[in-house]
C-alpha cells in the first residue's frame, strides 16, 4: 500500500512522454441498488494536439448482474462534432448516437493476483443523415491487482463490421485503474487501428475520473 504514490507518480511521469494524437477527459458517475449498476458519464475530446478543436460526448448505461460472474448491460452515447474529426469509413465517424447491448463474464481473480475478462457487444451507429452501421465487438481484459487498490490492465478490442462483413478496428488499450475511497482514477493509453487503412492508426491518452454514490 505504501508504495502506490509511487506507482501512480511513475505512470503520470511516463504517460507525459508517451507520444498521442488525441486527448481524452472523461468523468462518470454510477450508482448501485441491489444487482443494477446505473452509470452516467462525459467525456471532452481534443481530436488533434496541434489544434484547439474539441468534441463532446455524454452516455449513460444500465448494467444488471445475473450471477457474480456474468453480466449485461445496455447503453445510449450522443456525440458532437463528429465529421470534421474522423476519416468517413472510421468507426466514430457514422456515430453521432450509438445504441449498445453487451453481454459480459468475469473468471474469479487467480492465485497470482491475474483477473479475465470477456465482454461481447452488438454495437449501432446512426448518423446525423439517419445512416444505419452495425458492429460487433469483443474486448478481452487482463488485469493485475498489484495492489488492493492498483490494478494495471490491457485490453484487446477487435470490431466486427456487419454490414459490410469484414473486421474493421482493432484497439489495444493500456492502463491502470487507482481506486480512491469509493471512487477511482484511469489512465488510459489507446492504439486504435484501421484494418482497411493501416496508415490512419491513431493514438489517444486519456484520464478518467469515476464518482460512486
Amino acid at each position: 500500500m505504501r508504495y502506490t504514490p509511487i506507482y501512480i507518480l511513475l505512470l503520470v511521469v511516463l504517460f507525459q512522454n508517451i507520444y498521442s494524437q488525441e486527448l481524452r477527459f472523461e468523468a462518470g458517475l454510477d450508482y448501485t441498488i441491489k444487482k443494477i449498476n446505473i452509470g452516467l458519464a462525459t467525456e471532452l475530446r481534443q481530436p488533434s494536439v496541434l489544434n484547439n478543436d474539441y468534441l463532446g460526448l455524454i452516455e449513460t448505461e444500465i448494467e444488471y448482474k445475473i450471477t457474480n460472474r456474468f453480466d449485461v448491460e445496455v447503453g445510449y452515447r450522443f456525440k458532437t462534432n463528429i465529421e470534421e474529426f474522423y476519416p468517413e469509413n472510421h468507426i466514430e465517424y457514422n456515430n453521432k448516437h450509438r445504441l449498445t447491448f453487451e453481454m459480459a463474464y468475469n473468471l474469479r481473480r487467480f492465485e497470482n493476483d491475474i483477473k479475465l475478462k470477456d465482454a461481447i457487444r452488438y454495437q449501432t451507429n446512426f448518423s446525423e443523415s439517419g445512416k444505419i452501421k452495425n458492429y460487433l465487438r469483443n474486448a478481452f481484459e487482463l488485469n493485475y491487482k498489484l495492489t488492493n487498490k492498483f490494478k494495471p490492465y490491457i485490453t484487446n478490442i477487435l470490431y466486427y463490421n456487419i454490414d459490410e462483413n469484414r473486421f474493421s478496428e482493432y484497439r489495444l488499450k493500456l492502463g491502470s485503474e487507482f481506486d480512491i475511497g469509493k471512487n477511482s482514477l484511469d489512465l488510459f493509453y489507446i492504439i486504435e487501428i484501421d484494418l482497411s487503412r493501416i496508415e490512419r492508426t491513431r493514438y489517444i491518452l486519456g484520464i478518467a475520473y469515476g464518482f460512486s454514490l
